[in-house]
């Protein structure tokens, strides 16, 4: 279950449910995670995230993060000489829509390993039913004049926004960014 990896919770810091499954193959070497080479077709059925607080850069204090459900999460991997590449994917359906891709490269410790990831999160109406989602949808509207104006133009005319997880494993940088999905 996710919600029992430890080191993607202390990541994340919200809740996460689902149960992986699927076939990963590795090479292991004796350079250890930096030499790492194989494939991982996961899927994660039954994702969910929240509930949680979300804190996103100048926005004062962290946003409350309802229960919301996410459907099956299809993650293909390539590992090529400790670099981790996540097939770009799309999963729509839920109370909030997701797509991603990115790059995890190990550097020596898995504390100074780097991430480059990038999240396009999406409401639906199914979210807007409840309350704590009326609530977090209000905080997050576009045209919210207490809406920071950075995370204001982040947003896509679809009403997509875009996140960044950049830097290294320990410290990573989260970052509000426009949105790659139009």
């Amino acid at each position: 279950a996710l919600g029992a990896a430890q080191p993607l919770q202390q990541l994340v810091k919200v809740g996460l449910s689902g149960r992986a499954g699927g076939v990963v193959e590795l090479t292991l070497s004796p350079k250890g995670l930096r030499d790492l080479s194989g494939e991982a077709n996961l899927k994660i059925v039954g994702a969910a995230i929240g509930p949680g607080e979300l804190p996103i850069p100048g926005f004062g204090a962290p946003l409350s993060l309802p229960s919301a459900s996410i459907g099956d999460l299809p993650l293909e991997m390539v590992i090529d000489k400790g670099a981790i590449e996540l097939k770009p994917f799309k999963v729509t359906g839920g109370d909030v829509e997701i797509a991603a891709k990115g790059k995890i490269k190990f550097v020596g410790s898995m504390a100074s390993t780097r991430l480059d990831l990038h999240f396009d999160l999406h409401a639906t109406d199914r979210l807007k039913v409840t309350q704590e989602g009326k609530n977090l949808l209000t905080a997050l509207d576009p045209k919210s004049p207490l809406l920071p104006s950075r995370i204001r133009r982040s947003f896509s005319k679809k009403g997509w926004l875009g996140i960044s997880l950049a830097g290294k494993l320990s410290r990573p940088r989260f970052q509000v960014r426009k949105s790659h999905v139009r």
